[in-house]
């Protein structure tokens, strides 16, 4: 048997330099294949070998820079970069990815280096791994101006642009506090990242590709990442106003004197947004509801009549209903400047606002000349501008978290092309094995022990499969309600029913479910707030979506309408009803479900699961566990389970043609390969 090693390492300008390694004569390297580093992409390390041991040969020592030599290792080799290797045993190739020097030996001045050799697939989890989702290459691309018509357009779209804008209520849109009407303005829905795109970016960046028919499937191309900032954060440069007082005002006993800031033109002060009235000191609000925080600041009271500090409430007030917006007590002092601020004020479509004072201490106070008021846009709908689609993702997950989400949750087996490490062939376990079986019934060493285990390997207690809980109100109420049930909704827990089992084996997601609920409609979206009080009486809380995975369909609920906001004009909502619903959440459809992200059917759901005509609508059984890992299981778990354990004769020609996507026929029956050593 012949066998031949070839290391690149780089050299000063990081260009490749081949050195054909001495190994110590021609025996053979014990390499290792493991269905493990197929299963899980955490432990990917691929083919790996055993510590090789490598003589100290004039090419190795000029390969390693003389790294045994202390005294010339400064400069020297550099054992932390990357080292292609290749290795071929009588002719054929058995091994390509990367070597690394793990240590040095010397006894009696023979010096032995020990190296691994590791394949290159490593690196694909590791970049993941230190990659954070929002960073990714590409996602910026993405970015656009938001539009009415734009975000209609991608209900239809077959998800070129890499995002839809389906319907997620993350703030309690207008059903859920019994005002028994559904209408969603264009500004409250925000883009949901499809999945494929996100993988296909993450692939790009690190330079692999793969070949997936699961990942071109229809299902898969249908999966997205829900908004995770819940709402359309707006920055809006050009909508402040800053305005300053040109005179003295003073307010009188009891009653509330109107502030007069009337520059808002000479600089430093400005009305960028043309909603001041400087005039008449009036903020007419824009043609749509806005939030803003409202600030003051007043100039020590230096004017007579002033000789002590004052106190009083400072309000906003709507002029035309002559009701409080907000109000606040204020000291103002002799000797320092004051402020005042109000936080996340609410204005609705083209509301005129004034600002007054009034004294409840001294009986006379002078707002003195030279004070200023801020109104600083929050949201202003008006003015959308162009979204920047890293705020579609949470800022702290990564982008290996996708990637096991995506194998914990369809049960997927990544495995590396063997002539080509960037390569990755991805599959479900149910169809990543072939029909086509490899025979070995004349390469088993029948002197050599065989071991054959019965029943379940892992001897597991218990299999739970479930969503992370996301703290919601739907999660809460189902936590509540089913307090026993480790698997939390949309979970699945299995019970073995093996005696020895010691352990619960827990496949838990990084990612969130989308729970779907109607409230005083019958429209049934994903809901993620969260509620103080009740339906009835309570205040809706607002939540980041944060990072969840559902799936995008574009449905018929029947029943009425849905009102889709475009706008507004004088205190009248426009828009036009939409008959379909651009739903996101875990199940395709909540009136004709097909497809369910969920592991397992939920114990309870949160709408009237009937159709027009009363009858109960049957809910899919076509989950993750049913359809990805049911099958899996029981091969695993079963009574009739068994392990075959034994010694191979295998030449370089099965390793360069192993595939463990083949089964492999011995003894008249078809095994899965589970691991090759030594």
């Amino acid at each position: 048997m012949s066998l031949t090693l070839i290391a690149y390492p780089l050299d000063d300008s990081n260009t490749e330099v081949a050195y054909t390694v001495d190994t110590m004569g021609d025996a053979d390297i014990a390499i290792t294949f493991s269905i493990d580093d197929i299963n899980d992409i955490t432990k990917r390390r691929g083919s790996f070998s055993k510590t090789i041991q490598l003589p100290n040969t004039a090419t190795n020592a000029k390969l390693f820079k003389f790294a045994y030599n202390v005294q010339s290792f400064v400069g020297g080799f550099q054992p932390n970069k990357k080292i292609r290797a290749a290795m071929w045993e009588d002719g054929v190739q058995v091994f390509t990815g990367a070597m690394q020097l793990l240590s040095m030996a010397k006894t009696k001045g023979q010096v032995i280096y020990e190296v691994g050799l590791f394949s290159e697939d490593v690196s694909l989890f590791q970049i993941a791994e230190n990659n954070l989702l929002v960073n990714t290459a590409g996602v910026t691309g993405m970015n656009h101006t938001l539009t009415t018509a734009h975000v209609s357009a991608t209900w239809t779209a077959s998800g070129a642009s890499g995002y839809v804008y389906g319907l997620v209520d993350s703030y309690g849109a207008t059903d859920v506090l019994t005002q028994g009407w559904f209408a969603v303005p264009y500004w409250k829905m925000g883009p949901s990242i499809y999945v494929k795109k996100m993988v296909d970016l993450i692939f790009a960046q690190a330079g692999y590709r793969y070949s997936s028919n699961f990942f071109n499937s229809t299902l898969f191309k249908k999966l997205v990442i829900p908004y995770a900032a819940g709402t359309i954060p707006v920055t809006l440069s050009g909508s402040n106003t800053f305005a300053q007082t040109t005179g003295n005002i003073n307010a009188f006993g009891t009653s509330f004197t109107k502030a007069l800031f009337q520059n808002d033109s000479v600089a430093p002060y400005y009305d960028r947004g043309g909603y001041w009235v400087a005039s008449s000191s009036t903020f007419v609000a824009p043609a749509l509801p806005t939030r803003w925080n409202v600030s003051f600041n007043f100039k020590p009271g230096t004017a007579t009549p002033i000789n002590r500090d004052s106190q009083g409430v400072l309000r906003l007030l709507d002029i035309d209903t002559s009701g409080t917006i907000t109000s606040q007590t204020v000291i103002l002092s002799v000797t320092s400047n004051s402020s005042a601020i109000f936080q996340n004020v609410q204005l609705k479509e083209n509301q005129r606002v004034i600002v007054e004072y009034r004294e409840d201490r001294n009986g006379l106070t002078t707002l003195p000349s030279g004070s200023t008021i801020l109104w600083e846009c929050l949201e202003n709908p008006v003015s959308l501008g162009i979204i920047d689609m890293r705020s579609a993702l949470s800022a702290d997950v990564k982008q290996s978290d996708l990637l096991v989400d995506l194998q914990k949750m369809f049960n997927l087996y990544f495995m590396p092309d063997a002539k080509d490490p960037k390569l990755l062939y991805i599959e479900p376990f149910k169809d990543f094995y072939t029909s086509t079986a490899v025979d070995w019934s004349q390469k088993a060493d029948e002197n050599q022990e065989q071991v054959l285990t019965n029943g379940d390997p892992n001897q597991y207690k218990s299999l739970i499969f479930k969503y992370k809980d996301m703290g919601d109100y739907l999660s809460k109420t189902y936590k509540s309600s089913y307090p026993l049930a480790k698997e939390g909704y949309g979970g699945r827990q299995f019970l073995t029913q093996n005696f020895y089992g010691k352990s619960e084996f827990v496949c838990e997601t990084v990612a969130g479910t989308l729970i779907p609920a109607s409230f005083t409609t019958d429209k049934v979206i994903g809901r993620v707030w969260d509620l103080e009080g009740s339906t009835s009486s309570g205040t809706v809380k607002q939540l980041n979506t944060g990072y969840r995975i559902a799936q995008y369909n574009l449905i018929s609920q029947g029943g009425t309408s849905w009102f889709y906001q475009l706008g507004v004009s004088g205190s009248f909502a426009t828009g036009q009803y939409v008959p379909s619903v651009p739903f996101v959440s875990h199940i395709d459809n909540p009136y004709a479900p097909t497809e369910d992200l969920a592991f397992g059917i939920p114990r309870q759901v949160f709408y009237n699961a009937t159709t027009a005509s009363g009858t109960t609508i049957t809910y899919t059984n076509n989950n993750l566990y049913n359809k990805y890992w049911l099958n899996y299981i029981t091969e695993t778990t079963s009574k009739e389970a068994l392990q075959l354990e034994l010694t191979m004769m295998l030449t370089a020609a099965d390793i360069y043609q192993l595939d463990f996507r083949k089964p492999i026929y011995y003894g008249g029956i078809r095994w899965r390969l589970l691991e090759i050593r030594d």
